[in-house]
């Protein structure tokens, strides 16, 4: 998207495909609604900006963040093979307001330089109660799809 160098960012030159993918970010940085997407006031921003743009759809929107999380799952996949040291793993479970049970899973390491370092390996959704039975089962699940 954009190229930063010695601290100055390179704006890239407006195409729809750049255009898609500073949306693909926004959407999922600030958790918007698709349904944005459909506003009037928000086409008229991004008409106001650019008059040729074309506005996706809220489904195109969404086939973009998936094939993006799957580029992401794909460079993960291959950035945990890449690790030489063991990797333990951290877990956080809390329930939404809505009553959804959700489960991160971190990883963390020492780099060659002896740094410890850890990332957000999966963000899941629980089904049924905490109990270790559902926990190990999506854990396991994790660890098979990021093949650790």
């Amino acid at each position: 998207m954009t190229i930063s160098l010695s601290n100055k960012k390179i704006v890239p030159i407006f195409s729809q495909q750049h255009f898609k993918d500073y949306l693909i970010n926004l959407f999922v940085v600030q958790d918007l609604p698709f349904l944005l997407l459909e506003a009037k006031e928000f086409k008229d921003i991004v008409q106001l900006l650019n008059t040729g743009t074309r506005i996706v759809q809220a489904d195109q929107l969404k086939n973009g963040i998936m094939d993006k999380f799957k580029d992401m799952t794909e460079t993960m996949v291959k950035f945990f093979s890449s690790i030489e040291s063991r990797i333990s793993f951290t877990t956080d479970i809390w329930t939404s307001p809505n009553d959804l049970s959700f489960m991160a899973i971190t990883g963390h390491w020492i780099s060659r330089e002896f740094k410890l370092q850890s990332i957000l390996m999966d963000f899941v959704q629980l089904t049924g109660s905490h109990s270790g039975e559902n926990i190990e089962k999506s854990f396991s699940k994790s660890l098979q799809d990021f093949k650790v």
